[in-house]
């Protein structure tokens, strides 16, 4: 996946596609000169390539609110993570990704994970951290 295809659909705020099994939306906030589309195709491969980092931070700080789950999946022989990113807003303005992670519906495991988001946001330099 390195690119922003046709889009899904527009509202006011955002332009949304899907890429593989996510979906993406472009803000158009404050645009930018050379279109929020534009900018957001430019700096795809960044914050796509970030998605196992955020996946990683996202599980991290699962395994802090649910040890229990967590021990019960390290025992199983899941081999896929029970989190995935479901979809990402790109603000091409201040260069910021917000990824949503969540439970993976093809996680095959015992483990009953429960359907809260965590929120990460990757920053204009590449940094990550949770978000609200």
């Amino acid at each position: 996946m390195n690119s922003l295809a046709s889009p899904l659909g527009e509202t006011d705020d955002y332009t949304e596609f899907q890429v593989g099994s996510k979906l993406v939306w472009v803000s158009k906030r404050n645009p930018v000169a050379e279109g929020n589309v534009q900018a957001a195709s430019r700096c795809f491969s960044g914050f796509w390539s970030a998605i196992p980092d955020v996946e990683k931070l996202a599980e991290g700080a699962s395994r802090q609110c649910y040890p229990a789950l967590w021990s019960e999946h390290d025992a199983s022989e899941a081999e896929e993570s029970p989190l995935c990113v479901w979809g990402l807003w790109f603000y091409p303005d201040t260069g910021e990704a917000h990824y949503e992670v969540n439970y993976n519906h093809c996680y095959t495991g015992e483990a009953d994970f429960p359907d809260d988001g965590i929120m990460v946001i990757r920053n204009s330099s590449g940094a990550l951290t949770l978000g609200g």
